[in-house]
């Protein structure tokens, strides 16, 4: 049985610029204009991503600090900038710091579905060229599975995000600790690609 070829992906780049706001408003005043209409129609909507806003404003500093060890230690581990690191992980606080943390270190993120097959994981690693994947939970367990059969490379550098520890792959905590913050920063290009999208649209 053949399995079909995954999906051609969308290629982002790094962008000088962000959403424009404008001068005078504060993040805070800026979400309320955007979510105001919904919450007319939705209250408790509103207070949810109220909260989460207030959670991820008390938890930036720790998260600032997080996501430099991420650049470190993906350096130290041999990942140079313009390489791509996959990502098979439920939502998480960790998820996000992967996402921009490598980001930062100019590597170029690779989300997958975690909905997908297996033969569909492999088919996009294959055509995207990981050096890395970050897995969570039970994911490991699906790439575990694929290098035993032969469809991952053996090299695949394997961190793991809520996941039984095992010699094969590096809790993503412990991961983090190996960060020397003496190290100079990684100067990154506006020009290197952010991410590969994969989508069944394209």
């Amino acid at each position: 049985m053949t399995s079909a070829a995954p999906s051609r992906p969308k290629r982002r780049r790094r962008s000088g610029s962000a959403v424009p706001r404008h001068a005078n408003s504060s993040p805070r005043a800026a979400t309320r204009g955007h979510i105001t209409p919904i919450g007319r129609r939705e209250p408790t909507l509103v207070l949810v991503v109220e909260k989460v806003i207030e959670m991820m404003r008390e938890q930036f500093p720790e998260l600032a600090v997080r996501k430099k060890h991420i650049i470190d230690t993906t350096r130290a581990a041999g990942l140079a900038p313009g390489e791509r690191v996959a990502v098979l992980a439920g939502s998480s606080m960790e998820m996000l710091l992967v996402l921009f943390g490598c980001g930062k270190a100019g590597l170029s993120v690779v989300p997958l579905n975690i909905s997908i097959t297996d033969a569909a994981v492999a088919g996009m690693l294959d055509d995207c060229g990981a050096r890395a994947i970050v897995a969570s939970g039970a994911h490991c367990a699906r790439i575990d599975g694929l290098l035993a059969t032969g469809r991952l490379p053996a090299g695949l550098l394997r961190i793991a995000i809520a996941a039984p520890a095992t010699p094969a792959w590096r809790d993503f905590d412990a991961f983090l600790a190996g960060a020397d913050p003496t190290r100079p920063p990684v100067r990154v290009s506006g020009a290197g690609e952010c991410n590969i999208i994969y989508s069944s649209g394209t």
